[in-house]
């Protein structure tokens, strides 16, 4: 009897295995079975070439201007530019004054004008250079020396800028162009004030010139440098 327990307890731990096995203890824990996800086939992504990678790309070079070669100076033009500086080392010219000048000295218009072009001469500066040895030697009013360098060929303009820069006094440029008169000639009083005036000088400075030189002795009215 006691085998036939021990059968029987075997079977029934056997039984109650295999029922475990299929059914849970709890019911009420079970969940439905989970429905499967729908597998999606892996897309390719579309053979899109990848961006190109930008080159730098070097600015354009700013080309090197070339200085266009010097003109060939030939030998006559050559001298004429010596000659050119080599006279207005010396004395005052006025553009067309050197141009003549080196005419004269036998040189073509061509290169009397290339001489004076390229003679380095600051033309204002030479009308005020000549403008101080005109009234170093002689008397000049302003506006005489204005005609002046105008007939030395300077222009308007120079023959104004050498006046105003001169240095000149023109009150004592009425004596010295009063006293000059009269070393040659005798003048009365008011016919010296009469070619001061003549001469370009204002009213006021003749008549100041003038008066310094006049004796009140004079019995005729005229005036000596004594």
């Amino acid at each position: 009897h006691l085998c036939d327990r021990r059968q029987r307890q075997m079977c029934i731990r056997d039984r109650c295995t295999a029922f475990r096995r299929t059914v849970s203890p709890f019911p009420w824990m079970t969940s439905a079975p989970a429905t499967p996800k729908p597998t999606v086939a892996p897309t390719k992504a579309p053979n899109t070439p990848a961006p190109a990678t930008p080159v730098p790309t070097k600015a354009p070079s700013t080309p090197i201007p070339t200085s266009a070669p010097a003109a060939s100076e030939t030998t006559s033009q050559r001298n004429a530019v010596k000659s050119a500086k080599s006279y207005i080392k010396y004395m005052a010219f006025s553009y067309e004054g050197l141009i003549s000048q080196l005419e004269y000295e036998q040189y073509s218009h061509e290169d009397a004008v290339y001489g004076a072009d390229n003679c380095g001469a600051d033309w204002m500066e030479q009308a005020v250079k000549s403008a101080k040895s005109y009234i170093n030697y002689m008397a000049f009013s302003y506006k005489g020396l204005i005609k002046q360098l105008e007939y030395e060929k300077f222009t308007s303009a120079q023959a104004q800028y050498g006046a105003d820069n001169c240095g000149a006094d023109w009150m004592e440029q009425a004596v010295k162009s009063a006293k000059s008169y009269l070393t040659y000639m005798s003048f009365s009083r008011s016919g010296l004030i009469d070619q001061l005036e003549y001469e370009g000088f204002t009213h006021e400075q003749a008549v100041y010139g003038v008066c310094l030189l006049y004796t009140s002795d004079a019995a005729d009215d005229r005036i000596s440098v004594d």
